[in-house]
């Protein structure tokens, strides 16, 4: 099984569209090639003055049925790392254990 992994790190700061479209884009490619992938990296994605991330981030994770699999804070109360698979994809994500 052949599995791309894309890492990714975004300054902090305020989500823009811009960066969303870009992320988006990232996605059409593998969608389009209907190829199997993961996605971490440091996001920092939140909501501005929250804990949660950026809803119109959210928006694109769901667009593309993509599961936020680290559940625990990776800086302060603060969940800013992300690991990012296919909903649809069972057989990859089975053993995915965060520590």
């Amino acid at each position: 099984m052949h599995i791309t992994v894309v890492c990714i790190y975004r300054q902090l700061g305020v989500v823009t569209w811009l960066f969303c479209d870009q992320f988006a884009d990232i996605l059409d490619q593998f969608v389009t090639a209907k190829q199997q992938f993961v996605v971490c990296g440091n996001f920092n994605c939140l909501e501005r003055d929250s804990c949660h991330l950026d809803s119109n981030f959210v928006n694109v994770l769901q667009q593309y049925n993509l599961v936020q699999h680290i559940v625990n804070a990776t800086r302060g109360d603060n969940t800013l790392d992300l690991l990012l698979m296919s909903c649809d994809d069972k057989s990859s994500s089975s053993g995915v254990a965060v520590q």
